[in-house]
């Protein structure tokens, strides 16, 4: 994870996706996505692609492939808590085709039931996330 950007009632947070293998691999298609527990247990997910969202990006080995999210911080009217408690551990992430995951740990508040927003897959990051 890497920079991001606050704005009223949210935040984004871009996200590089490394290729640790030997081999090129195929980026194809949206990121899968889902907020879990500090146990690893799926929490409720309202997961959107933004910006067309689906795209196809060759990774070479080291190579490095970005996307954002983006997550309200406002509950929504039937949500308790201060806010949206309790917060979520993680954020799984599987790359569709694929079936490994991995998860960005961290204390998230998905408010709005989970709902996060994830934009295309990229070669560079974007410059409006601020490092």
């Amino acid at each position: 994870m890497y920079g991001g950007d606050g704005f009223a009632g949210g935040s984004v947070t871009g996200v590089g996706l490394t290729n640790t293998g030997s081999s090129t691999c195929l980026l194809s298609g949206a990121l899968d996505v889902v907020w879990v527990d500090a146990e690893g247990r799926r929490l409720p997910t309202a997961a959107t692609l933004t910006d067309g969202g689906r795209s196809t990006l060759t990774l070479r080995p080291g190579g490095t492939g970005y996307f954002s999210l983006t997550r309200g911080s406002m509950p929504a009217a039937d949500e308790n808590g201060a806010p949206c408690d309790p917060p979520a551990a993680g954020l799984r992430i599987t790359p569709r085709g694929n079936g490994e995951s991995l998860v960005l740990k961290g204390t998230w508040r998905a408010c709005g039931h989970g709902r996060v927003e994830i934009g295309p897959l990229l070669a560079s990051p974007d410059p409006s996330w601020h490092e």
